[in-house]
Parts: C-alpha cells; sequence; structure tokens
C-alpha cells in the first residue's frame, strides 16, 4: 500500500475524537455526515484524520493553517 502524501505527519500524533473501533482495524468516523469508514493506513474524505493501527489520529491538530485577530469596534 502506498504512503499518504498529502499531509505530512507530525512526530506526535493526536487521537481524534468522534470515532468507533470497526472488524479488521477499520475506523468508523462521525464526526461529519459522510461516516467515513477509514481502513489501516488511509485517511478520510477529508485527508485529515488517518487510521494508523487501528486507531483515528488528527492530523490537524495542533497545526492551525491560518491565525487572524478580528479587531473589535471601537465605541465612539
Amino acid at each position: 500500500m502506498t504512503q499518504l502524501k498529502i499531509l505530512q505527519k507530525t512526530e506526535t500524533l493526536h487521537e481524534a475524537r468522534w470515532w468507533e473501533p470497526e472488524a479488521n482495524g477499520r475506523a468508523h468516523c462521525y464526526l461529519c455526515p459522510r461516516h467515513c469508514h477509514i481502513n489501516p493506513g488511509q485517511a478520510g474524505f477529508c485527508f485529515i484524520r488517518i487510521n494508523e493501527g487501528g486507531k483515528l489520529y488528527s492530523l490537524g491538530t495542533g497545526r492551525p493553517r491560518r491565525s487572524r485577530v478580528i479587531p473589535s469596534r471601537k465605541s465612539r
């Protein structure tokens, strides 16, 4: 099976929330309405969750893509 090269794995993977283990090492992710059934070594439709060894990990945890501060309105 080929390695995913879409996102780089971080040194410390964070276990995802909102999933359940299934038979044969698959993981059922129910974070969004798609309810992905992810095989070991594969990612979900979002490509931000990956199944490694029967556990679902989030590749985007702790690594925000953008950060923006919106200034508050000043009162008169």
